[in-house]
């Protein structure tokens, strides 16, 4: 073996390890570093928001029915958990799983983990919960604003900004799934299934819920007394 060889040898080597290191570092990425491919969005130039929202009272309301029923779920005509949405780099997209590209990630980024979905059928609406933080309450809840909206529309009550569903929603990590090429919605169209892994690398997967029809849906974060986010919150019809 000369000694071309073996550099050729090393450096494709090098170039395996690599690719290896990056597909399980993926969980360690800021989103904002990764190169996604949404048009018109730069993620990393959009700060938080921080709207409040119009109707406080009406979600804390729906939150302490949710609260209430939690612990005896099963009993519950209302309150059904989903599954479990794997998250491994923070940013959360609510969609539509038929047109993932149609709606964009929410700014506000949570810790990487492993979060319960609820549906949530309240007196105000059909409702998608992430639970961030079950063992905390609600300070105060601000609108779920996402990458390219218009902060001045997000404070009209009556605008447009919110996620857009034409059939059934999907929760799922924004970086890992970017593109409805990423993600086969059939077997949740087909019913065999409310939950689907789009990227065996880092376990992140989709989760599916009905929030009751056509339409642009508001979405709200919940927030502890220190500001972290402790729910996310999609209200259906």
């Amino acid at each position: 073996m000369n000694k071309t060889t073996t550099i050729i040898g090393l450096v494709i080597l090098i170039v395996i390890v690599g690719f290896a290191l990056l597909r399980r570092g993926i969980q360690a990425i800021p989103a904002a570093l990764i190169g996604t491919q949404f048009p018109g969005v730069d993620w990393g130039d959009e700060s938080v928001a921080d709207i409040l929202s119009a109707n406080p009272e009406v979600l804390s309301k729906a939150w302490i029915s949710f609260n209430d029923q939690v612990p005896d779920i099963e009993a519950s005509n209302s309150l059904v958990e989903v599954g479990m949405l794997t998250v491994p780099t923070g940013t959360i997209l609510a969609t539509d799983l038929n047109f993932v590209e149609d709606n964009r990630p929410f700014r506000r980024p949570i810790p990487v983990g492993e979060y319960s979905v609820y549906e949530f059928r309240s007196a105000f609406g059909v409702m998608a919960i992430v639970l961030i933080a079950p063992d905390k309450s609600p300070a105060s809840w601000v609108i779920a604003d996402a990458f390219g909206d218009d902060n001045d529309d997000l404070q009209d009550p009556e605008g447009l900004t919110g996620v857009s569903i034409d059939s059934s929603a999907i929760l799922v990590d924004a970086v890992v799934c970017t593109k409805q090429s990423k993600f086969n919605p059939l077997p949740m169209i087909n019913q065999e299934t409310l939950s689907i892994v789009v990227d065996p690398a880092s376990g992140a997967n989709a989760v599916c819920v009905e929030l009751g029809g056509v339409g642009v849906h508001k979405a709200y974060w919940a927030l502890d007394d220190s500001g972290q986010p402790m729910a996310l919150v999609v209200i259906g019809n």
